[in-house]
Formats: C-alpha cells, structure tokens, sequence
C-alpha cells in the first residue's frame, strides 16, 4: 500500500489551478441559447465560488506561500471577476464569459509559475 502524501500549500495550489483551468474550459463551453441559460448561471455562480476561496486562502496570516504582489493582483482580479460575473447572470455575452475564462487561465499560470509542486 503506498503512503499518502503530506497536503502542502504547493498541492493546494495546484489544485486550484486545476480547478481554475476546469472552470474556464467548462465556461468556454457553455453555447448561448435559451435552454443553455441555467447551465450558464451554475457555471458562472460555480466560478465564483472557485474565486471567493482561492481569495480566503490568500490571508496572510493563513500562511500563504505565493507573493504578496501575486495575492494583491488576485485579489483585486478577484473583484474584476465579481463584476463580470454579475454582468453575466443579468445580461449574458459571450465575451464577458470569454473574459472570465481568460482570468482563470491566467491565474492558473500564475499559481503555476510561483508554485513549486510535489510529484
């Protein structure tokens, strides 16, 4: 039986860069016509929730090991992506969606960049 690995920041952080790769992707995928609209209002309410927890970690005094420039950036897209989100839920286009996809996958990299990951 192989022993479990120890849950570091490095693997959380990789997990929410996956996470934040699968929701772009799952945002991307989302067609715009009438019956695709609940799927566009869970898609985009499951985003955000992905953001407001990848923004709690983010405390210093959590212990966040990534770069306070790269915590303040996120924070402050964080807020970008809450008026994206909302402009999506009351008038849905395809670019604000497009926007959002685009700002997870950036902060993925991000996240990836800083981030030195067990294997």
């Amino acid at each position: 039986m192989a022993a479990a690995r120890p849950i570091t920041a490095d693997t959380v952080r990789s997990r929410e860069a996956e996470f934040l790769i699968a929701s772009a992707s799952r945002l991307d995928g989302i067609k715009f016509g009438p019956a695709d609209s609940r799927h566009l209002a869970e898609a985009l309410t499951d985003n955000l929730y992905l953001w407001n927890l990848i923004v709690e970690h983010l405390l210093p005094e959590l212990g966040c090991k990534l770069s306070p420039s790269l915590c303040q950036q996120t924070t402050a897209l964080a807020a970008t992506v809450l008026r994206y989100t909302q402009a999506a839920l009351e008038s849905p286009t395809a670019s604000a969606v497009h926007v959002l996809a685009g700002l997870n996958r950036e902060l993925a990299a991000e996240i990836c960049a800083e981030s030195t990951f067990v294997t």
